[in-house]
């Protein structure tokens, strides 16, 4: 038991969460004082974010740069000048080949038009008869709405140090709870995406996506790009493929698209365990 919780103590980046909750918790809390009194809002990200209060918006998203901020400054105390540096390039890496290019971008709208489909709820494309407004979109979602200021530090930063001493599915499991809990302010304040959502469907479904984003960055190297952009493809497929407004069967889009998740993550979880190769691709990130 004590060497168990000596691995906890010595094996996970407790400073880089406490930073990395600290900053984001902070402006939460300042968004969720203003938005008291509020309605929730209901709809896709379009209408969230014509519907929200500019300034209490302004604080959430910059909330979501506490990983970014907190991986920034505990790898400019470990590795300086260089670390810093070596981490900001890793973001900007498009060298991620053709096929795993196609993956990033194609998995999660797959996903999404399956869970339609068979729900029996039909699709709606109507957001393409404006490209660039869903460029604008991508281009809001990608820099501002989480993805940027969250997988620098949740995929640029932690996971490689939780990969040194855990395994893969370990570390998608540590990393997919630190990953729920620094979310959980935002289902209190209204003009959030959270807020409109169930939260134990939501937390599972992020744990999927945890051991997903492992599988991703392992594959594309260490390269952070490769996760920003697919998590920024896991928050606009909805815009990119919408709900046709049929009338859903037993099942719903968001349980069938759960459950594909799910099923995905449990399937790496079998790889994994089958090779029980422990995996040195993310090493490089750690030689800063």
């Amino acid at each position: 038991m004590k060497l168990k919780e000596n691995k906890l103590i010595r094996d996970i980046p407790w400073k880089f969460f406490a930073l990395a909750f600290a900053v984001s918790w902070t402006l939460w809390g300042i968004a969720w004082i203003m938005a008291r009194g509020n309605a929730v809002v209901h709809g896709d990200t379009a209408t969230m974010l014509s519907s929200s209060s500019p300034v209490m918006l302004a604080f959430i998203v910059l909330g979501t740069f506490g990983p970014l901020s907190a991986a920034f400054i505990m790898t400019a105390l470990e590795s300086g000048r260089t670390g810093v540096r070596k981490l900001w390039k890793r973001g900007w890496d498009v060298k991620l080949g053709w096929k795993w290019f196609l993956v990033i971008l194609l998995l999660f709208p797959m996903f999404r038009l399956i869970s339609l489909l068979i729900s029996g709820e039909g699709i709606s494309l109507h957001r393409w008869q404006n490209p660039l407004q869903l460029l604008a979109l991508l281009f809001f979602l990608y820099f501002l709405g989480g993805p940027f200021g969250e997988d620098y530090g949740w995929n640029g930063y932690a996971l490689p140090r939780l990969l040194e001493s855990w395994s893969r599915i370990s570390a998608s499991l540590i990393l997919g709870l630190f990953w729920i809990a620094w979310h959980f302010p935002l289902f209190f304040i209204p003009g959030s995406p959270q807020a409109q959502i169930s939260f134990i469907p939501w937390a599972i479904s992020v744990m999927s996506l945890s051991f997903i984003f492992t599988w991703i960055l392992e594959k594309t190297r260490g390269i952070i790009f490769g996760t920003i952009l697919l998590h920024a493809m896991v928050n606009m497929s909805g815009d990119l493929i919408a709900s046709g407004g049929g009338e859903p069967g037993f099942l719903s889009a968001r349980m069938i698209n759960t459950g594909l998740q799910i099923g995905t993550a449990v399937a790496l979880g079998l790889y994994w365990t089958s090779r029980k190769k422990k995996t040195d691709t993310l090493r490089p990130a750690l030689q800063s």
